[in-house]
């Protein structure tokens, strides 16, 4: 019985450093409470209660505060073109991000309903709210206009990928929206084992789910057919998944306590290979080999992981 125990323990250990080396803390910068995060080029932008704060991460484990857009609590932001898209409250706010430095806010357009995610596709901005997905054309960043709003239940996350747009509603799952004609959105399908869906990315043909207290779910996406579903993973905890990242050999998944790299190498069977118990936040990014969160506790949190492994 003793050498039984003492092999547990030895096992135990081996695998901490394992894990060790394969994703390891380097530090965080403090950013308020964060809720999004949004890499471009060698700028991180991480939303909380006051606005966005932007890091500059030329130097990856030391990021460096630039500045802040003042926007009061928001959720969601996308950065494409050196223009920002803040989902703040109930407004958009576009603001000009060419000097990150100095930040100007062009526009702040009223919506109807509490934002959470938001993407861009060239000149078309689509916000997840409380009450369904809404639709602007900016193609005049200050003169933003509605083009259509879809649905009515609360919607957290959205991809878009070839005119469909996949959107984590945790009330029933990720929605799959035809939306080529922008005026009406056409549901194709609600995908499986996806209920309590929170964050949503997509890699080539693979989408990949994190469902809050559900785990995680992969899918096959292909042009005008309904996603397949390729695997599930729920972890000893019961599964808890806020915000995924993957990118067809590693799926990054940010529990709401621990940040775990899984290997998915083979769809159908993800492994958890390390965790780091550190990582608690909302939702995260990958750049390189560095993992970035929005941390509720600290802002912005750093982690390295080896590609090797």
């Amino acid at each position: 019985m003793k050498n039984y125990l003492i092999i547990i323990a030895l096992f135990c250990l081996t695998s901490a450093c394992e894990s060790q080396d394969i994703l390891s803390y380097t530090g965080y910068s403090r950013a308020g409470i964060g809720y999004d995060i949004c890499i471009d080029n060698d700028l991180v932008y991480v939303t909380n209660n006051e606005g966005v704060v932007i890091f500059n991460i030329d130097e990856p484990k030391q990021p460096r505060k630039v500045s802040k857009i003042e926007a009061g609590v928001t959720f969601g932001v996308c950065v494409s073109g050196g223009l920002a898209y803040i989902a703040s409250g109930t407004n958009l706010i576009i603001a000009d991000v060419t000097d990150p430095s100095n930040p100007e806010i062009l526009l702040e357009f009223p919506l109807k309903d509490e934002t959470h995610g938001i993407r861009v596709d060239g000149s078309i901005v689509y916000v997840c709210s409380h009450r369904g997905l809404i639709i602007l054309d900016a193609g005049n960043p200050k003169d933003v206009s509605e083009i259509a709003h879809y649905g009515d239940q609360d919607m957290r996350e959205i991809e878009i990928r070839d005119g469909i747009a996949y959107i984590a509603c945790p009330q029933v799952g990720v929605e799959v929206i035809d939306v080529r004609n922008l005026l009406a959105p056409v549901k194709i399908a609600t995908l499986p084992d996806t209920e309590r869906a929170w964050d949503v990315h997509i890699h080539e043909n693979q989408l990949y789910v994190g469902c809050h207290a559900s785990g995680i779910a992969i899918f096959r996406i292909s042009e005008n057919k309904i996603p397949e579903k390729l695997g599930v993973f729920r972890d000893d905890d019961g599964g808890e998944a806020t915000g995924v990242w993957g990118n067809g050999k590693l799926l990054f998944v940010e529990d709401n306590s621990h940040l775990e790299i899984l290997d998915i190498s083979d769809p159908a069977n993800p492994i958890e290979i390390a965790e780091n118990k550190r990582g608690e936040g909302h939702s995260l990014c990958i750049k390189g080999n560095y993992v970035y969160i929005a941390s509720y506790r600290k802002g912005l949190l750093v982690f390295q992981y080896s590609k090797n492994k």
